[in-house]
């Protein structure tokens, strides 16, 4: 994989991808906004206990007790199979469902002890096993969830008070970001974006032969010192890995398989390009009051409208700073171009025939943003050939480039 596309999808994962403006307020009689996506003049759904479901879910999730949320959401969609509600909170509940899952599947790889044996040694492999058999068949029911969202009316918006989206500890000690608020269409296609994101990693971790040594783990470095240091030592213990010749197929491409999962790998990150511009363009023509939004923008001069120059306001960030805001502009502005390079030669190519192609040095300002300098060159390039087109030690040796340079510019002067 490219230098350029691995600091793409480490700047997406960082600004979050599953957070987004909201939609008009509402009148129902909660005191403040509500779901406007009930018809309760439809006399196949027995409104009158789908509502308290939907309440009892939002509850539910407001206590992070995920699984009796989803099952509160689970029967009202049963009771109404077109309430937007209900989908609606059945993709929040997925969410969390798959946030815990990535903790707990870390926690497991580093702490589950194994025998001295290669085999039991090649925990990469169980570690694509249960992405595979767990957490895939939870991102594609989100995704499910998320595209039903895309129908919903135009008027239609989800409120829910809290949604503690990261928290602290088993038993939620110390809730770190809240998400409640007002949820609407582009809410639902950043979530979109999000699940396309999962699904794009998990069928890149798994297109790759991750068999090595676990007791690799034993040498992880300590993170200590400033963000340099961090970097330096991290790189090292990578490139560690990557050169141990015990090990040469590690990180190549699994014959028969890893073509298959590389090439919808590519096509889920250049969806999630996609969304992430729709999704975001969205958000700065919401005309409602932003105050109780998940996420939208910092309506300065209150006319209820986005103005130029008026920045994102997002979670646990806030109102982002005017480098912020210019860093995450230049992502969504760069998106829809680097959504169709993705898609370059497989069957979702937007210009068949014709390369869509990025000019690198485009690029530079996620190198700058976390303190490099901008050495990307001038020349056009296209991403799509490292997903449909490429030999089976592209991205090791890829890596490895993109590591060795890490490592060698973060390197403590004597």
């Amino acid at each position: 994989m490219s230098r350029t596309h691995l600091f793409l999808l480490m700047a997406i994962l960082s600004f979050g991808l599953l957070v987004a403006g909201c939609g008009e307020d509402d009148d129902d009689d909660d005191g403040g906004d509500d779901d406007t996506d009930d018809d309760d003049s439809e006399s196949s759904c027995d409104w009158s206990a789908h509502d308290p479901l939907i309440a009892r879910g939002k509850e539910h999730l407001g206590r992070s007790e995920i699984y009796l949320g989803y099952e509160a959401f689970a029967e009202a969609w049963r009771l109404c199979p077109d309430s937007v509600d209900a989908r609606t909170g059945l993709a929040l509940a997925c969410q969390l469902e798959m946030e815990r899952a990535v903790y707990e599947a870390i926690l497991w790889y580093l702490t589950n002890p194994v025998t001295p044996t290669d085999e039991e040694k090649s925990t990469g492999s169980i570690l694509q096993a249960l992405l595979q058999n767990h957490f895939l068949p939870k991102v594609e029911e989100l995704l499910v969830h998320a595209q039903a969202i895309r129908q919903a009316p135009e008027t239609w918006s989800f409120y829910i008070d809290s949604y503690p989206f990261i928290v602290e500890g088993e038993l939620v000690d110390r809730v770190i970001v809240d998400m409640g608020g007002e949820w609407d269409h582009a809410d639902g296609i950043m979530m979109e974006a999000g699940a396309e994101f999962y699904r794009g990693m998990i069928h890149l971790i798994c297109a790759y032969d991750l068999t090595t040594d676990k007791e690799w783990i034993d040498l992880l470095p300590e993170l200590s010192g400033d963000l340099m240091e961090v970097i330096h030592a991290m790189t090292g213990w990578v490139l560690m890995i990557l050169n141990d010749p015990e090990y040469p197929q590690f990180l190549t491409l699994k014959p028969g398989s890893g073509t298959m999962d590389l090439a919808l790998a590519g096509l889920s990150f250049g969806s999630m390009y996609a969304l992430i511009h729709e999704g975001a363009s969205l958000m700065l023509t919401e005309t409602d009051d932003q105050a109780d939004d998940v996420s939208g923008y910092h309506d300065a001069n209150h006319n209820g409208k986005w103005d130029t120059g008026e920045p994102y306001r997002l979670p646990y960030i806030g109102v982002l700073s005017n480098d912020q805001n210019i860093t995450w502009l230049e992502i969504v502005e760069l998106s829809l171009a680097t959504g169709y390079s993705t898609w370059d030669g497989s069957g979702l190519d937007v210009h068949p025939g014709s390369p869509d192609l990025v000019w690198l040095d485009e690029y530079n300002f996620l190198l700058e943003a976390v303190g490099f300098p901008g050495i990307l060159p001038p020349i056009p390039f296209s991403f799509g050939p490292f997903y449909y087109d490429q030999y089976g030690t592209e991205l090791k040796e890829s890596l490895r480039v993109l590591l060795q340079y890490l490592y060698e510019y973060t390197e403590p002067e004597l």
